[in-house]
This record gives C-alpha cells, structure tokens and sequence, in this order.
C-alpha cells in the first residue's frame, strides 16, 4: 500500500491511494475522513466522504483487485468541496446503466454502494469499458 501527498506542507490539496489489498480499503476510509476533516467538512460531512472512499476501495479491490483513489480538494462559485476519483483496470462493467438501474431495484446486489452514492454526493459519473477498467468520479461540496 501507498499514498501520495500533493501540496503545500500544511495543507494538503490531494492525496493519491493504493488499492491493492483488504487491508487498504481500512487505510482508504480513515484517510478519506482525515481528508475531509481538514478540508473543513462538518461532522456528518467527513462520515459520508470516508464511507464513499471506503465503497469505492472495496469495489475495486473485489471487482478489479488493484486500483487507486484519489482525493481532490475543488472549488466553484465561492465554495469547497472534495472530488474522489476511483480508479482502476479491471474487466469492467457491461452494460453501466442497466447496472445502475439493476442495483437501484434490487437491495441484494453487491453493487448497491454506487446508488447510495450517486444520490447522497452531489455529482456522479461512471464511465467503463470491458476489458479496459472504470473510472467513478464523485463530488460533494459544502454546506
């Protein structure tokens, strides 16, 4: 496992994650939620960022095995937020959007994490090819 700081010496602007193994998907969340808490992120704020890093790391460690995640400080319009990208090479996934409306349906598929995601940050997107990986972006800002 290994992580990547970028940015001034007291203030961290992103922050690259390994994923390679079970272990890392620990060290994601709580590294996702020091993230937020030094961005500025209220309570309930920090909680919702480490469980995405959290979900995003367990999907590419069961569906690809080896990926990254990394963390991104954004602002827009006077405000801040985080951006996490989820990164990875493995098959992918067919068919994205019967997938995403498959999971929304059905509370048994292992791939659940991605709706309540979607719903809960304040931007979305999937892309993936078979055979060439997949990339999730998400964003939230603060309240």
């Amino acid at each position: 496992m290994s992580f990547t700081f970028r940015g001034k010496a007291n203030h961290v602007s992103d922050i690259e994650l390994a994923i390679d193994c079970s272990d890392d998907i620990i060290h994601a969340r709580h590294q996702g939620r020091e993230f937020a808490t030094h961005a500025g992120f209220s309570s309930s704020g920090v909680m919702l960022v480490g469980a995405a890093v959290s979900e995003l790391a367990r999907n590419i460690f069961l569906h690809a095995r080896r990926g990254s995640i990394r963390l991104a400080l954004i602002s827009a319009d006077g405000r801040a937020g985080v951006r996490i990208i989820a990164r990875d090479d493995g098959p992918g996934i067919p068919a994205v959007k019967q997938t995403a409306i498959a999971s929304a349906a059905n509370p048994d598929r292992s791939d659940l994490g991605l709706c309540a995601i979607k719903q809960l940050f304040d931007g979305f997107e999937l892309v993936s090819s078979t055979g060439r990986g997949t990339i999730v972006t998400v964003e939230k800002w603060m309240s």
